[in-house]
């Protein structure tokens, strides 16, 4: 079973630890990486077409490999021979990420849900196999449906869309049915971690996502437990 962690006891990279002329992200080797220097790791999962958990944040195959069309549309055994651009890593799934990492290594994983992805029935499918990883692990998602259905043995974050789209009422109604739902820490864009820190709870975690300097790094810390960095060292 996957264990429970202090969300703030680590920095998270963004998709692995990834660079312009190095690892790829949400690569086997970018995560590996990160794992190698202490830090945290942040992935998406999306489903192929057979249901699996594959490792990819688009929808579309197009930007990150030479490939076309949707991700949803092939399966896993064809997704994991698609090589990631610029890289000798594969399109990983997420047991293929979870087999590779070391269990000290504490893991985010996004599900995303767009398309025709039945929410709940990933989310049982996600929670059900980070629940069989025995590190440190918690499971997110925009979606509210996919979070309810993740099993309440493993944490639980709820992602909170940025006020520039949505709204800041909308925010603040987000974040309290987030604390009824039981949410174990809540997750939102580096340009609202002062409006979502002064509206949530004092118990209620927050997690910051991209921070990427270490001037934004400084700033957002007072106000957050926790930080989903890219392209800097926030040590």
């Amino acid at each position: 079973m996957a264990k429970r962690f202090d969300l703030g006891a680590y920095a998270y990279a963004h998709r692995g630890l990834w660079a312009a002329g190095g690892p790829v992200e949400n690569s086997l080797t970018a995560f590996q990486r990160a794992a190698d220097k202490g830090f945290g790791i942040e992935l998406d999962v999306r489903p192929g077409q057979d249901g699996v958990p594959i490792v990819f944040h688009d929808s579309l195959l197009d930007r990150m490999t030479g490939s076309s069309g949707l991700v949803a549309q092939r399966d896993a055994a064809a997704l994991i021979q698609i090589p990631l651009t610029d890289s000798q890593d594969t399109i990983p799934t997420l047991s293929d990420v979870l087999g590779a990492l070391p269990t000290t290594c504490p893991i985010l994983c996004e599900l995303k849900i767009d398309g025709e992805t039945d929410a709940r029935i990933f989310a049982q499918a996600v929670g059900a196999m980070l629940d069989r990883y025995s590190g440190p692990a918690a499971a997110m998602s925009f979606s509210e449906a996919a979070f309810a259905a993740l099993p309440k043995s493993l944490m639980r974050g709820q992602l909170i869309a940025p006020s520039s789209m949505v709204g800041a009422q909308a925010v603040r109604n987000l974040i309290e049915r987030s604390y009824i739902a039981r949410a174990d820490y809540i997750a939102c864009h580096v340009s609202d971690a002062e409006l979502v820190s002064d509206t949530k709870a004092e118990d209620l975690p927050l997690a910051v996502w991209t921070v990427t300097d270490r001037e934004l790094h400084d700033r957002v810390s007072s106000v957050s437990n926790a930080v989903i960095f890219e392209h800097y060292d926030p040590r």
